[in-house]
């Protein structure tokens, strides 16, 4: 397989769920960063980076002594800047030779099986996104030349989507509605988690 690596952008102040995201239980056993590292570990990427602001630092260091060694975290001091600053810091910490999955937070469904979608059509394209019923979803999975790309704007500022328009994209069709989900607030926590029903 080729080298392949995932960045779990957690920095975010998640203001409309007044709780950092990375923290929200997934099941009784499992936060949603720990749900996300275990399906990544399961497919087999190289290496787990995960962007948090300074106050996700603390709580990782006061209450994730287990994720020590599993993963690369980086502080992002500076979450004003917004996403591509994350994106940027992030992509620091990964091999150039790697492909790397953007995973966001707010999504924790992704699965082994899924990855393993996105991986296996990437051939010559810079990119893959998943798409379900003609809406694209996440996560994405990025070729070295845009990891390169990213990396020689010297953290200038930039909207990823947009970046994306420059490059080659693949559309991988998948039967899986969760590709779509996005847990921003606690109205959408609670359908997706509370009810006992997901997606």
């Amino acid at each position: 397989m080729k080298p392949c690596s995932v960045l779990i952008l957690a920095a975010g102040s998640s203001s409309r769920i007044d709780q950092q995201k990375f923290t929200l239980k997934f099941d009784e056993k499992t936060t949603f960063l720990e749900k996300i590292i275990e399906q990544y570990k399961n497919f087999g990427v190289s290496k787990i980076v995960c962007v948090l602001n300074p106050d996700g630092i603390k709580l990782i260091e006061e209450n994730y002594a287990n994720l020590n060694g599993e993963i690369i975290i980086v502080n992002n001091d500076k979450p004003h800047l917004g996403r591509s600053y994350s994106i940027t810091l992030g992509l620091k910490e990964i091999p150039g030779s790697h492909m790397v999955f953007v995973q966001n937070i707010d999504n924790p469904f992704v699965t082994p099986t899924l990855l393993k979608t996105l991986f296996e059509v990437t051939g010559d394209f810079d990119f893959v996104s998943p798409q379900y019923r003609g809406q694209g979803g996440h996560p994405i999975l990025l070729s070295q030349n845009i990891v390169r790309t990213i990396l020689a704007l010297e953290g200038k500022v930039f909207i990823l989507k947009e970046l994306l328009n420059y490059f080659k994209k693949k559309i991988a069709i998948v039967d899986d509605p969760n590709i779509l989900v996005n847990i921003n607030t606690r109205t959408d926590y609670n359908k997706q988690f509370m009810s006992g029903q997901k997606l």
